[in-house]
């Protein structure tokens, strides 16, 4: 469990690294091109890229905090037993992952404020030549926001601040809310998104269901070019299964085993990275279930969310 933490903590201090490179060069290149060209919008690109560079500052600031955290904790002597050494390593993971999940305010706050700078960009009239990188650093933003998202979710789930309360919940309710939520969405790329109606209902916690079928929706829509995304629910050896069906290109089979796997192959050309479906895929274990998934390349997907029949 231990190295999966440190697996999520190493890819997230990667990518964002990467991705606040891009947004600061994003915007002083807007910045240089909206003087150059004298147009409006000179000042909210530099405020973006100021804030670029605030996000950039926290990271490291926090992320230095985090690495040095284990050292509070005594060194494991040669001599100690295996249990015991596992269970300080445990002990040392859980500090990371309760220091991670404390850090999303002081991240999320620039971040969005840069979001809404660059929505106001947009809304200026810039060169092309600006109104291009103005895109890029939306992009990018939208790349952070999503990851930074995806991590703290999983640290408020490891730290143990979210305690499932599991009670009875009709599924129907959840699939029309999640298929609600990306009807415009879907419509925009001419996707379909529809569910099919259920009377079934499950033993599960209401917040950690909508995420994982939010999370599962969000990924389904993502991969899939054209056709749609249907949601169902149907009985399966006494458990009841949410699954959400694709028409994407499908999963190639030497990738299967990096689907749920964090930083694995097959999230590397993912907006999130992947960490969507491992998000999904903890909500389902903390509830007492569990997540899989089909796919044939070329046929489209389907992944199969199961849990406790009520």
């Amino acid at each position: 469990m231990h190295d999966t933490r440190a697996a999520i903590a190493a890819r997230f201090m990667t990518r964002m690294r990467c991705l606040l490179a891009t947004g600061l060069a994003l915007s002083v290149l807007g910045l240089l091109a909206a003087l150059f060209d004298r147009a409006s919008g000179a000042l909210p690109l530099a405020l973006c890229g100021a804030l670029f560079g605030v996000v950039w500052f926290l990271l490291e600031q926090q992320l230095a905090g985090l690495q040095a955290a284990p050292a509070v904790t005594p060194a494991v002597p040669q001599t100690v037993q295996p249990v015991q050494a596992a269970a300080i390593s445990d002990h040392r993971a859980d500090a990371g992952v309760l220091f991670l999940s404390s850090m999303s305010h002081d991240l999320r706050q620039p971040v969005q404020a840069a979001g809404l700078f660059a929505a106001t960009l947009s809304a200026h009239a810039l060169p092309e030549a600006s109104r291009k990188l103005v895109s890029g650093i939306e992009s990018a933003v939208e790349q952070l926001s999503e990851q930074i998202e995806a991590v703290f979710a999983i640290a408020r789930l490891e730290s143990g601040r979210q305690t499932p309360a599991i009670e009875v919940l009709v599924v129907e309710a959840f699939m029309s809310a999640v298929v609600s939520a990306h009807l415009d969405d879907a419509q925009e790329r001419g996707l379909h998104v529809r569910h099919i109606p259920s009377r079934l209902a499950v033993k599960a916690d209401a917040v950690l269901l909508g995420r994982a079928l939010e999370r599962l929706v969000q990924h389904a829509l993502r991969t899939t070019r054209e056709g749609g995304v249907v949601v169902g629910c149907r009985r399966r050896h006494g458990k009841a299964v949410i699954e959400v069906w694709d028409s994407s290109p499908g999963i190639p089979p030497e990738l299967f085993g990096d689907v749920l796997k964090p930083g694995g192959r097959y999230g590397q050309e993912l907006v999130d990275r992947g960490l969507g479906l491992v998000v999904a895929e903890r909500c389902a274990s903390y509830m007492g279930g569990r997540l899989g998934f089909a796919s044939r390349a070329g046929r489209g997907s389907v992944f199969r969310l199961e849990l406790d029949r009520a």
